[in-house]
């Protein structure tokens, strides 16, 4: 029998504001700036296997954050793609993102198994088709830009930003859910003292 009293904490969720739940969970689960610092600069392959790093990191905190007993499932023997496709089967991605970052890992498997593999224009176009077409907006949308040529930075960057948003976006609908369980138990036990903040 699990125990289902509200705690401090509880009452203390309830009282607060969801935009403030919202705000809370927007933190990035990786250094942004060290991020950039290490992909935006060096050969395509380097930037590959860099930002592949990175996407396995959000991967694995996807899910992790939204299973119920993560523990029951040992990440570290799964590989890339099957993280990924889990991903996918419990829809915590959106199928056109899943494809982009199929793409992404492509690549990364192509140059992993090749010692000679270069990442070429057209490689880059792959990619480029496979990004959603409003990610691809956002990058020549972007203030100052003079050209609209895009780089291959430009492409893993946004396409890891998005997944990351995501991530965070599932983060604070878990905490807004549980607000409202709280709420549904505090009125229907008539708790005293809680405050509900929508």
């Amino acid at each position: 029998m699990s125990d289902d009293s509200i705690t401090e904490a509880d009452l203390k969720l309830l009282a607060t504001p969801d935009d403030e739940v919202i705000k809370a969970s927007q933190q990035f689960c990786f250094d942004y700036e060290d991020f950039k610092a290490r992909v935006v600069s060096g050969q395509r392959w380097q930037q590959l296997i860099q930002c592949h790093l990175y996407f396995e990191h959000v991967i694995d905190h996807l899910l992790r954050e939204s299973l119920p007993n993560p523990d029951e499932i040992s990440f570290g023997r799964m590989g890339f793609r099957q993280r990924l496709d889990l991903a996918r089967a419990l829809d915590l991605l959106p199928a056109e993102i899943g494809t982009a970052i199929k793409c992404v890992a492509k690549l990364r498997n192509k140059v992993a198994h090749d010692l000679t593999f270069e990442i070429k224009d057209e490689d880059v176009t792959d990619l480029r088709n496979a990004v959603p077409k409003e990610l691809i907006d956002f990058i020549l949308d972007e203030e100052g830009r003079a050209s609209p040529a895009i780089s291959f930075y430009e492409l893993l960057e946004v396409v890891l930003l998005k997944t990351e948003i995501i991530r965070q976006q599932h983060a604070a609908s878990r905490v807004l859910a549980r607000k409202s369980e709280i709420r549904l138990r505090t009125v229907l036990r008539k708790t005293p003292g809680a405050v509900y903040v929508p």
